[in-house]
């Protein structure tokens, strides 16, 4: 189903608190500064509102339930996420985390198990382990990311896997001092606007959302629901394929 949650900003306030943030995005190059225009595009709700980009508006913390044969199908062959699904899923289990969501990040994130933070970095003298990026920033993505995973004990693939979902469920998806259960939410918090944001690349939501449905084309026992943002005075978008609709007027 969907949740619709109608908030009392405007897109174009949204759009201004957000560019105090800096946003970057991806011009195949590097990252560069994005203007007004481009970053509003991706603020939008109905600009990413059908085919993959639904995903970004899918509720992360739901477990999916889909099928374990099938998900070690998927990982089989992506480096060090392979033979990784029962990892993932009790990972979901255990920190109240979508698993499709956890594995998308993770292949995104890692070059689909390929990249350093993944395979191992030593640090310390220790050997370390980072599947979702935690605490890797763009000037010195290994060197970061390997700190924060020395300082949570992720000495082995499976505990970066433990240990990020219940990073990420604490601090984002399921924190207690605001819930950032899409990846909508997670790149531009509507309910905190231009704080506690996950990425600074504006099209991070979107890309991460093409990698689930990706993921999703081959699971069809997967459940699913949505809450999408509407903005004052904005239409609110259509999401394709949900059977059911709840309305959940609850203004921000």
């Amino acid at each position: 189903g969907v949740t619709y949650v109608t908030y009392d900003i405007t897109l174009d306030e949204m759009v201004r608190i957000q560019m105090n943030t800096n946003p970057v995005y991806s011009d195949g190059n590097g990252l560069k500064s994005a203007d007004n225009s481009r970053t509003r595009l991706y603020v939008d709700p109905n600009e990413f509102s059908t085919g993959s980009y639904k995903y970004q508006f899918m509720d992360l913390s739901h477990y999916n339930g889909i099928s374990r044969d099938k998900l070690a199908s998927f990982l089989d062959g992506k480096g060090i996420l392979s033979g990784k699904a029962d990892v993932f899923i009790e990972a979901a289990k255990r920190y109240n985390v979508s698993e499709m969501y956890l594995v998308a990040h993770a292949c995104l994130e890692t070059g689909y198990g390929t990249s350093r933070l993944a395979t191992g970095v030593n640090y310390n003298g220790v050997r370390v382990y980072n599947m979702f990026g935690i605490g890797a920033y763009d000037s010195d993505a290994v060197g970061t990311g390997s700190k924060m995973a020395y300082s949570k004990g992720w000495t082995t693939p499976e505990a970066a896997i433990y240990g990020g979902a219940e990073w990420i469920s604490k601090n984002h998806i399921n924190a207690s001092s605001g819930r950032q259960n899409t990846l909508y939410k997670m790149r531009w918090n509507p309910d905190n606007p231009g704080n506690h944001l996950y990425a600074g690349d504006i099209a991070w939501a979107v890309t991460q959302s093409t990698i689930m449905e990706r993921l999703f084309s081959q699971f069809s026992d997967a459940s699913v629901s949505y809450e999408v943002p509407v903005y004052a005075g904005e239409s609110a978008p259509v999401i394709e394929g949900a059977s059911t609709m709840t309305i959940g007027h609850e203004v921000k």
